[in-house]
């Protein structure tokens, strides 16, 4: 047969740690997405040091400490793609929805700074 001919050739992974069409799918889209949120960590970096260097207040220190969080969370979210490990896949969406609650109640402590 085949197999005979050419070897056995399914224990081979390509890299992917044993991971379906469908799973290299979506683990790439995950890469692609953390990389869009840790350019917005890092714009969040730049723009808190711009506050800060206007001003020191807590918003700017939020504004800094968050960003260095969403470059972090990003940071892991890319490595739990690479990997097949479900575990961290689920403690980086629970992080995950602790940056969205920190950052909607930035955006309402921002709006209550301005009054509106």
């Amino acid at each position: 047969g085949i197999n005979a001919e050419y070897g056995d050739v399914s224990s081979i992974s390509m890299g992917t740690n044993g991971m379906g069409c469908c799973e290299r799918m979506a683990a790439c889209q995950l890469v692609i997405t953390n990389t869009v949120l840790g350019l917005c960590g890092l714009l969040m970096i730049v723009y808190g040091i711009i506050i800060m260097m206007k001003l020191t207040s807590g918003f700017a220190a939020t504004i800094l400490g968050l960003g260095g969080f969403m470059v972090l969370l990003a940071s892991f979210g890319a490595w739990s793609a690479r990997t097949s490990a479900k575990r961290r896949i689920y403690v980086y969406n629970v992080l995950l929805l602790l940056a969205l609650i920190a950052q909607l109640t930035l955006a309402i402590w921002y709006l209550s700074l301005i009054h509106i």
